[in-house]
């Protein structure tokens, strides 16, 4: 899979993009020295390696004025904010976590579970902004 350029995407080569896609996507905004943000991304990052396989990771940067298509497409105005998408349907979207036990509940509800019986292909990509 190559890397979605979304930075030079308007909404509808983004809704192309993620309709092709296979996988889940998480979509994880974020803002840089915000305590919200870095917790949410410590809880984002393990979910990241431990679902390395089942869903792609694209991480962004919410003051990147390059980012604005994305997020206005995606209707995010705030950081942090975690979106796990599935073609052009969201399925979830959490903001502002109190804590990261509450962070993690919320996305084991909507992540799949491992499949460690299957054989291993290549590990989904983890795209930073």
């Amino acid at each position: 899979m190559h890397k979605p350029n979304f930075s030079r995407f308007e909404g509808t080569k983004i809704s192309s993009w993620l309709a092709a896609v296979k996988k889940p996507v998480v979509v994880f905004f974020w803002r840089d020295n915000d305590s919200f943000c870095d917790e949410m991304r410590k809880v984002a990052e393990g979910f990241a390696a431990r679902f390395q396989e089942e869903i792609i990771f694209i991480w962004m940067e919410i003051d990147n004025p390059t980012q604005t298509m994305a997020q206005e497409y995606l209707s995010v105005a705030q950081a942090p904010t975690v979106l796990l998408l599935e073609g052009n349907r969201e399925i979830a979207r959490f903001s502002s976590p109190s804590s990261e036990p509450a962070m993690e509940l919320n996305f084991s509800r909507v992540l799949p579970s491992p499949q460690s019986t299957r054989s291993q292909p290549p590990p989904a990509a983890v795209y930073t902004y």
